[in-house]
């Protein structure tokens, strides 16, 4: 593998309402499918409701960039994913997936069938590398719901929602508990995505990788890309008032539940297709989007882990969590 950079201009000013249309229509049919039969019922065993919404209409508004959960009122709950968001992530998948030179699956890659062979591997690819985003994106929304972040803002802080990008009046001595709020997002956003890699690679309907090492490489190049680019978003906000850790800390935040997961699954051949997911990710966040390039700091990633989960009992967050169950009578509302 060369260390190529990869730019992508994601300032979405040829965006037109066509493509922001088509995306949303890409996206649906992945969000319906994740949240399907998930139900929630939070700390006081209320049923909870929640409504997800994609507005493609929205390119004058602050949403249209964002992610962004509210809460709505006891057990009522309001996801927005912008669609000029989802236009971004494309573009960077389709980005990523024009180079032969960077996934492995670019040109290892089996297509399982003639119409999907015409379209090629570049535009196969491009939908696993985007879908995937978008499953890490959705999940992290819905984690900072499930583990009652919403409900702590607003018994602490009187604050009823969380914006994922952006400046927003958040009291300065309150950042360190929205990062942590953050951080603990991306632990069970990565731990949900996890438990769904197997299921991606091998029940994709457009292609299959031979080699399960050459698979867990771009699994892992596809987490550093998206955390690269969600860190340019950050990149001019002193360290103190960010909402998020760092690049490669969120990378070590959902490799470590690979890592767990492929412990479990993949027992005789974890510590091999760890290395190729680890190799991925470090080499994404070192090349993508002009990332500054760094060492990849484990030690710093286990520190935060641990002093997250010091700061989680602090604030006895856990007191706020949501149950987690799958029923016919699904806590989600699809808009």
């Amino acid at each position: 593998m060369g260390s190529k950079i990869i730019y992508t201009d994601v300032s979405l000013k040829d965006f037109t309402l066509e493509a922001a249309t088509r995306v949303k229509n890409d996206a649906l049919p992945t969000i319906s499918k994740l949240l399907g039969n998930l139900s929630l019922r939070d700390h006081s065993q209320r049923p909870v409701t929640v409504s997800v919404e994609l507005d493609e209409f929205a390119f004058d508004k602050k949403i249209f960039r964002q992610a962004k959960v509210t809460r709505l009122g006891d057990a009522r709950y309001l996801i927005e994913i912008g669609v000029g968001l989802l236009g971004q992530l494309s573009l960077i998948a389709k980005s990523i997936a024009a180079d032969k030179h960077v996934l492995r699956g670019r040109t290892k890659c089996t297509l399982l069938d003639a119409a999907i062979r015409k379209d090629g591997r570049e535009k196969a690819l491009g939908d696993f590398i985007f879908h995937y985003m978008l499953t890490f994106v959705l999940w992290h929304e819905v984690a900072h719901i499930a583990l009652g972040h919403l409900d702590w803002l607003k018994q602490n802080a009187q604050l009823n929602a969380i914006e994922e990008f952006g400046q927003i009046q958040i009291p300065e001595n309150e950042f360190i508990h929205y990062q942590t709020l953050e951080g603990d997002a991306d632990r069970q956003a990565s731990l949900w995505t996890a438990a769904v890699t197997d299921y991606s690679i091998s029940s994709n309907p457009f292609l299959r990788y031979p080699i399960l090492a050459d698979a867990f490489y771009d699994i892992g190049y596809i987490y550093g890309a998206l955390f690269a680019f969600l860190d340019s978003v950050d990149e001019d906000i002193p360290l103190s008032l960010r909402k998020h850790p760092k690049a490669d800390i969120r990378l070590g935040i959902a490799l470590s539940f690979v890592e767990q997961y492929l412990t479990q699954y993949h027992k005789d051949s974890h510590s091999m297709l760890m290395q190729q997911v680890y190799a991925g990710g470090v080499k994404a966040i070192s090349t993508i989007l002009h990332a500054e390039k760094r060492p990849f700091d484990v030690l710093g990633v286990y520190k935060f882990m641990a002093e997250n989960g010091h700061r989680i009992d602090a604030m006895q967050l856990r007191s706020l969590q949501h149950s987690v169950t799958n029923s016919s009578n699904g806590s989600f509302n699809v808009a």
